[in-house]
């Protein structure tokens, strides 16, 4: 009994090719032809050559270049004193939503400082830091860009806006109490995890909120007057202001209480608002402790409380 023998031949010149032809691209050692059996192989070159042909360099104003990426920007988010935030798209293969924090090239020192922050609480460890990393601000680049200087964060999945925002919508402020008791939580909360590593944030007005009403989060942006080795009790006092606009509507740097605010709930906003020896003493923990206290006597047990920010 005799067995069949096949060798596999290069289909350009008939020349033998090894057996790695079998399953791979190989090049004939006679006429150097690239040989595969696999009818959907494609060469990484002709593959990058065909993608640049179909993505083209994007133009125009709504195009940022920073740190090796391009960025199409897609809708604004905010203005500050001296840079403005935009949702943003990184472009490629890989493709991933962010947010542009832009300035003029003589803000260049701010925002690298601002990313320094960044970088830094993103590399705190302890109790709380897989959590809290994720609800703090992630750097994906920082430099200059054609038209001054730039930083890119990845974007949050699910945020609405800030809380700012919402009180544009409602310039009578948040019509339910109850809203604004986990609005402080979170904030208390994160505040009490920074603190306990010797950061402060500086600047927690209502703009630097950013509210996710479907799962009641809150995350805190706008670090460029943050430091190490603060006054906490600036944050808790800031904090406190806060949520008293949200419940009173903006318009008034210390806004009254509305008489919608049950007791216990208000008597610890003006504690911790006017009094800021007050915060120095209790710190975040403190007051979290007692935002529990008055809530439970204001409104009974926690309960989860929907919230749309678009709704009356």
């Amino acid at each position: 009994m005799s067995a069949a023998f096949s060798s596999p031949s290069c289909p350009q010149c008939g020349g033998s090719l090894p057996r790695q032809a079998l399953w791979r691209a190989v090049t004939c050692s006679y006429c150097q032809a690239q040989v595969t059996l696999n009818t959907r192989w494609v060469e990484r070159a002709t593959f990058r050559a065909a993608w640049a042909r179909a993505h083209p360099p994007l133009q125009g104003d709504d195009v940022v270049r920073l740190a090796g990426s391009t960025y199409r920007l897609l809708a604004p988010l905010g203005q500050g004193e001296r840079a403005e935030a935009w949702l943003a798209e990184r472009q490629g293969t890989g493709r991933l939503r962010g947010v542009i924090k832009r300035a003029p090239a003589e803000a260049a020192d701010r925002l690298a400082r601002e990313a320094d922050t960044l970088r830094e609480i993103q590399r705190l460890s302890g109790p709380g830091s897989a959590y809290f990393s994720l609800r703090l601000p992630q750097l994906l680049a920082q430099g200059a860009t054609a038209s001054g200087t730039a930083l890119a964060m990845r974007a949050w999945p699910g945020f609405w806006g800030s809380l700012a925002d919402v009180l544009a919508l409602r310039p009578e402020g948040l019509a339910d109490p109850r809203h604004a008791v986990w609005l402080w939580r979170r904030v208390l909360e994160l505040l009490e995890y920074l603190h306990g590593h010797g950061w402060c944030h500086g600047d927690l007005r209502p703009e630097h909120w950013l509210i996710h009403p479907t799962d009641h989060g809150v995350h805190l942006v706008g670090w460029g007057r943050a430091t190490r080795h603060g006054d906490p009790a600036v944050d808790l006092q800031q904090s406190a202001w806060a949520v008293r606009a949200a419940l009173a509507g903006p318009g008034d740097s210390a806004p009254a209480l509305p008489a919608r605010c049950p007791p216990a709930l208000a008597a610890l906003l003006r504690r911790a608002s006017e009094d800021r020896d007050r915060c120095r003493h209790e710190g975040a923990a403190g007051l979290i402790r007692q935002l529990s206290a008055a809530a439970l006597a204001d409104f009974g047990p926690p309960r989860f409380v929907p919230f749309d920010p678009q709704r009356a």
